[in-house]
Formats: structure tokens, C-alpha cells, sequence
């Protein structure tokens, strides 16, 4: 009798194992670190976790891979609000369904090229950019937050110590699901084991302005790429009808950079997933701002050329 119901319940664990693989526990997208851009998505993956379709190219790009066929490239820059995360599936990124609308406007290969990791600054991704070039783009499009206004690099180690950078799989889908999602939910909570990550508007004024919007400034003209700016609105915001702060508006008006404002584009709450993130209602919101503002440089790059 004890013989079978220790069978009973390694079948019942193994039946467990496979079906957490199934809905794709085990199959997180990686990263590698960097001590130039802190870090970034491991090239070359192609999974899907929890039925969402998570394409990752040569280059660490959330973006199918480039080709000798493309005809116009758009550089679309940001952190985790452009990158959707593990929650949204390839086709319901903003980049993605601007890609998709501006080919079959044109009947050519236009790409709009995700190149964004959760948590990155503009100086995580001018360094990346330092590195490899701009891939051929002829626009430049930054989408950040008022709060990057002074979120600087600081190289903390979080790849391969993140659960929200992970460097390798689990070895066994029901760890992961313990030590990635049941243990941080519901009981650090109770011994306080971990300081809970705040996700507000609060920003730091005392720390130095992000070095990599003057670098974007600079490169764009120095390459002659037209540059804009999409300056992202938190639900904080959203609720308080303004920016916490206005110093990236200052600046770019300064440089005479052209910039959209999302408060200003018909913002709603069921857009948010949180007080930060996009859902795909927020992904399509971005992609239907942008979609005329890229249509009409794309035009005018046919046109000049």
C-alpha cells in the first residue's frame, strides 16, 4: 500500500512537471551581462511562455531577424514598456504591429526594431548602441519615462540573481514556479525576507541627468538620423493629469527634438497593467500614436531618395 502511494505521488509530481513545461515554465527568455549596458536578452531565442510568443534576434532585438531585404529601418528604443515582457505575445507589441501596418502601407519591407530590456535608460541603450552601431536606421525613436530623466546605469549584478534576469533555466519547472512566483508572492510577504520593489512616480532630482538623451542628441545628428522622442506617462501621472517632472520636455526643447507627450494622446486607466507596463490594449495605443508620425517620415525618406 505505501509502495503505491509513493508511486501515486511521483506519477502525480511528474504529471505536474510536464504540464507546468507545457504552459511554458522552464522556457524564460535569458540574458547575458554587459559592463558597458549592464545587460540584455541572449541572441537568438524563440520560445513561447505562458502561450505568449517571445522572439528574440541576432542582434537581442525583440524583432525578427534583419535582412538585405529591408528597405527602411526604425530604430524603436526603450525599456520594459515597449518590451512587453513574457506577458505579451510578438504580434501585440507596439513594434511589432507598427512593423506590420507600415509594410503593407508601402508594399516594402519597413522594420521597426524593438531594441528594449525591462529596466534600461537611455544610457543602457547609447551604449548599446555605441557598440553596434544603429543598424542601418534611418529613425531614431525613443520611448521612455519621465522618471529616466535621472535613471543612470549602476551595474548591481541581477543577471543570473534577478528572477527577472535569468542567465539559464530552471532545472525543474515546479522550482521555478516555487522560487520565481509562490515563495516571492506570498511568503516573503510575511517575513519581510525582501524588500518589495516600489513602482511609483517618486523620482530623484540629486542624481545626475541620464547622460544618453544629450548622446541620442548628438549621434542622431552627428549620423544624420532624424530623432523623436514618445516620453511615456505612468498611471500615476495619468490619475494627476502631469509629469513628475518636466526636465526631458526642457531639454528637448532646447535641441528643437520633436517629442510626443502620451498624456496628451487620449491616455485611458485599462490601457496599465500596473502603475508602469503596458497591457496589449497600452501596445496597440502606442502603435496607433505612432503609426501617422512614422508614416509620414517614411514618405519623405522614398522621397529624398
Amino acid at each position: 500500500m505505501r509502495i503505491r502511494v509513493i508511486l501515486f505521488l511521483i506519477l502525480l509530481i511528474c504529471a505536474f512537471e510536464i504540464g507546468l513545461r507545457f504552459v511554458g515554465f522552464r522556457n524564460a527568455p535569458l540574458y547575458y551581462a554587459s559592463d558597458q549596458y549592464e545587460y540584455m536578452y541572449v541572441p537568438d531565442q524563440n520560445r513561447v511562455r505562458f502561450g505568449n510568443h517571445i522572439l528574440v534576434n541576432e542582434h537581442s532585438m525583440r524583432s525578427a531577424p534583419l535582412s538585405q531585404r529591408d528597405s527602411v529601418r526604425i530604430l524603436l528604443i526603450g525599456d520594459s514598456v515597449i518590451d512587453g515582457g513574457v506577458m505579451t505575445t510578438h504580434d501585440s507589441l507596439a513594434a511589432s504591429i507598427l512593423e506590420s501596418k507600415l509594410s503593407d502601407q508601402f508594399h516594402q519591407p519597413i522594420r521597426v526594431l524593438n531594441l528594449a530590456a525591462k529596466s534600461w535608460g537611455p544610457d543602457n541603450a547609447a551604449a548599446f548602441i555605441n557598440k553596434y552601431g544603429n543598424f542601418g536606421a534611418s529613425l531614431i525613436c525613443l520611448i521612455f519615462s519621465s522618471h529616466d530623466a535621472y535613471d543612470n546605469m549602476t551595474f548591481e549584478p541581477v543577471v543570473g540573481i534577478s528572477p527577472d534576469h535569468p542567465k539559464q533555466q530552471y532545472a525543474l519547472a515546479i522550482v521555478e514556479l516555487f522560487d520565481r512566483y509562490l515563495i516571492p508572492r506570498y511568503v516573503d510577504p510575511i517575513f519581510n525576507t525582501k524588500k518589495k520593489r516600489q513602482l511609483s512616480n517618486e523620482t530623484d532630482e540629486s542624481k545626475p541627468f541620464n547622460t544618453g538623451w544629450k548622446f541620442f542628441i548628438d549621434y542622431c545628428k552627428q549620423h544624420n538620423i532624424e530623432l523623436l522622442v514618445y516620453l511615456h506617462a505612468e498611471r500615476g501621472e495619468l490619475m494627476q493629469t502631469k509629469y513628475i517632472n518636466d526636465t526631458i520636455i526642457h531639454l528637448l526643447d532646447k535641441y528643437d527634438i520633436p517629442y510626443i507627450l502620451e498624456l496628451n494622446t487620449g491616455l485611458e486607466e485599462k490601457f496599465y497593467d500596473d502603475n508602469i507596463h503596458f497591457n496589449e490594449l497600452g501596445q496597440k495605443h502606442i502603435a496607433n500614436i505612432l503609426y501617422p508620425e512614422l508614416a509620414k517620415r517614411v514618405t519623405f525618406f522614398y522621397s529624398s531618395n
